[in-house]
């Protein structure tokens, strides 16, 4: 079963989420992203976390400027399937070199 069949379980709970201004990104090593930590969702099963882990992978992609094609359709389909998610917060999606220099620092470790 392919992670993008999954997402229709996940987005009930991504619809959960609100935004918090004094959230913080850090790099989550499972997913090779960044996840701002009013974004975190206990409790899911594990394709839903692989779903979501492959949503936070495209959007890293996409801030440090070298889209990952391999999750860009579970990227396209969650942003029709819930636009308002709060990880398409412009900021949150967009190149920002404080965290494309973290991306490379961090990479250099794993």
């Amino acid at each position: 079963m392919d992670l993008i069949d999954h997402l229709d379980c996940l987005i009930p709970h991504l619809k959960l989420l609100s935004k918090n201004e004094l959230a913080e990104p850090f790099f989550d090593t499972m997913s090779g992203g960044f996840v701002w930590s009013d974004e975190k969702i206990k409790g899911l099963e594990k394709y839903e976390m692989g779903c979501l882990r492959a949503i936070f992978r495209y959007r890293t992609s996409i801030i440090i400027g070298e889209p990952d094609q391999r999750f860009e359709e579970i990227w396209e389909k969650l942003k029709v399937g819930l636009p308002e998610w709060i990880g398409f917060d412009p900021e949150r999606c967009s190149p920002r070199s404080d965290l494309i220099e973290e991306y490379f620092k961090v990479s250099k470790i794993l």
